[in-house]
């Protein structure tokens, strides 16, 4: 220690000692020998406090054994340490061997030049530039409408990559629903767990929040109010620390959020950074928008080609099917004439006297109520595919009102109008427990009301009928099943039953085959599907898909 004593008397440590550089003087057991005021201010400290203090007891002992291990050669290295109060610093330090006059390095002298600010800056500087090229890049990438999912995806990465937080997600609003359509996760997540849907009303403080900000930021989890039990519940049950969520609106409504959970360095977040976030909401929402309108227009062509379709369909069935019931009438009109004047020459004709008696009984009892009502028939024939086109041509024209159905009371409420039918046929019924769905319920009530009414019709007279109802969950669906064991459909038919005036054996089925087009015409404009598995003898299954 002669040396270093011996340096205090001289001239160059005073000079070293009020110098704005850290510098210090460390043995090899990591005691310091010697410091001046700039290093000891670094820990926020005084000399005498930790001269002859070890190094460890400032920062962590990792980052004073790279400090000691450079005690070989003169080097100059890049280090960040970790203090003993929890900061972290960034410094760059300048070093040399401690030598006795002998040549023995008994240590290390250290030069500290505090860079943790400027890195800082240039970090930020560089998430900054980063941001700037993902908006960029992002509104590039959603010029174009499709493969709209994967764009979402590839933004989450993006954030992913810039952003230090554990997941990032992509939340819709729908029929009432928060749903989660997108989400990624950091490396460090421990658990990946897919949110469920939740009713919006259940993030009603979150959404008042948006009244008044435009963005909703929870820092900590713990200390959300009472009335946001909803809110915090959620997300406890998902691991949820903080939460960053800015909306996304579509077309001037609310249509969904991107959030951000258990960002790591909240407290570096700043006004400008969330003013970036939602240049990126802005650039999805308008996307989003951009994307419906799209879909919309893509339906509506399709509906035009399906209208199109089947209005050559109707007018070539309509102008067949009519043209039969004309020719009837133009034909027994004419046999009508024939007979009224063959009942006028026997009734008019001075020869024919009181002998032609019967004939004129046969003309008035059995030729001409014969003709009429081949007539009659024909017309009411007409009259039947008028009042059916005309059912089809205002079945678009019905508001459709969406709700929550109950489909266990809407199912049995349609069985009990089968009643009598059920009983007197001996028909058994299954019924399952059938899942909720978001429908129209006058519409889906008629829909039901036909296909189990269609299932008693066709029963197989041969076997004891059964009627299974039943339902199953396909993502945001439910698959109605209507099941029963009848007559089926043959292979060759299974395509053409949903065909307008289409009738499967119209030698002995009434009706004029309008039912099943009806049926499915009626589901497709509720937003649902509907689909027919058949066997001949064996039975059919009809399978409805509505919203979940």
């Amino acid at each position: 220690m002669k040396d270093t004593i011996n340096l205090q008397f001289t001239d160059q440590y005073k000079l070293i000692k009020n110098m704005h550089e850290a510098l210090a003087v460390i043995d090899l057991k990591g005691k310091i020998q010697f410091c001046n005021q700039s290093y000891a201010s670094m820990f926020k400290s005084n000399v005498p406090e930790i001269q002859g203090e070890k190094i460890t007891n400032l920062i962590l002992a990792e980052d004073a054994e790279k400090i000691l291990s450079k005690n070989k050669k003169i080097s100059k290295y890049k280090l960040q340490i970790h203090t003993k109060d929890n900061t972290t610093r960034i410094i760059n330090v300048s070093s040399i061997p401690w030598k006795t006059d002998e040549g023995e390095i008994v240590g290390v002298i250290t030069m500290f030049f505090d860079v943790t600010e400027q890195e800082q800056i240039n970090e930020k500087l560089q998430k900054r530039i980063s941001i700037e090229k993902m908006i960029v890049k992002i509104s590039t990438q959603f010029i174009s409408p499709e493969n709209f999912s994967k764009k979402l995806d590839n933004t989450l990465k993006e954030l992913k990559n810039i952003i230090n937080a554990e997941r990032y997600t992509m939340l819709f609003i729908q029929n009432n629903k928060v749903r989660l359509t997108n989400e990624q996760f950091s490396e460090s997540a421990i658990e990946r767990m897919k949110i469920e849907e939740v009713d919006k009303d259940f993030l009603q403080y979150s959404l008042d929040i948006l009244k008044s900000s435009d963005f909703i930021f929870y820092d900590d989890i713990r200390e959300l109010p009472d009335e946001a039990k909803f809110e915090k519940a959620l997300f406890e049950r998902y691991k949820v620390f903080n939460f960053l969520a800015i909306p996304l609106y579509s077309d001037s409504e609310l249509s969904g959020f991107l959030t951000i959970n258990n960002i790591y360095e909240k407290d570096k977040w700043t006004v400008e950074d969330l003013a970036i976030l939602r240049t990126i909401t802005e650039i999805i929402g308008h996307a989003f928008s951009r994307n419906k309108a799209e879909e919309r227009i893509k339906k509506l062509n399709q509906d035009i080609v399906n209208k199109n379709k089947e209005l050559e369909q109707v007018v070539y069935v309509t102008s067949h099917d009519i043209r039969s019931p004309v020719v009837n009438i133009l034909g027994f009109s004419d046999e009508m004439f024939k007979a009224l004047n063959k009942l006028s020459d026997k009734i008019f004709d001075s020869r024919n006297a009181i002998n032609n008696k019967d004939d004129i009984k046969l003309l008035l009892e059995r030729d001409i109520p014969q003709i009429m009502n081949f007539i009659k028939v024909s017309g009411q024939k007409i009259d039947k595919l008028l009042i059916a086109l005309l059912k089809l041509s205002r079945l678009g024209q019905a508001a459709i009102n969406k709700v929550n159905v109950d489909m266990n009371i809407l199912v049995r409420n349609v069985i009990k109008t089968f009643e009598y039918t059920i009983k007197q046929q001996g028909i058994k019924i299954e019924l399952g427990n059938l899942e909720s769905c978001f429908t129209d319920e006058v519409s889906i009530n008629q829909v039901f009301s036909n296909l189990i009414d269609n299932a008693i019709k066709y029963r197989a007279q041969n076997r004891k009928s059964v009627i299974t109802i039943s339902s199953t969950i396909d993502e945001n669906n439910v698959v109605y099943c209507i099941a029963d064991n009848g007559v089926g459909i043959s292979e060759q038919q299974i395509n053409k039953i949903f065909d307008v005036f289409y009738r499967v054996n119209p030698e002995i089925q009434n009706g004029e085959g309008m039912g099943l087009a009806l049926i499915k015409k009626t589901i497709e404009q509720v937003g649902g599907k509907i689909t027919v598995n058949s066997k001949v003898n064996t039975g059919s299954k009809f399978y409805v898909i509505l919203e979940k």
